[in-house]
């Protein structure tokens, strides 16, 4: 199978469909290297929400954002 039809198959997927197999990819694709060198990343963007001074997208905006970017 190829990437644009894998990405066309993702995009036929329910949003909450997409999100589960985003975080599948991404949590198998991790080690402990990767983790230690985003860890500050993470616990700073965390802090700036939690702050209110990080501003925040809604998914469907997101999700409209990567469906043009990424159209095959």
């Amino acid at each position: 199978m190829t990437a644009a039809a894998l990405r066309h198959a993702f995009l036929q997927l329910p949003a909450s469909d997409q999100a589960s197999l985003l975080d599948d990819l991404i949590l198998s694709s991790s080690d402990a290297v990767w983790e230690e060198r985003v860890a500050s990343e993470m616990e700073a963007r965390v802090s700036a929400v939690e702050a209110g001074s990080m501003r925040l997208h809604e998914a469907s905006a997101v999700f409209q954002d990567m469906r043009s970017q990424f159209r095959a």
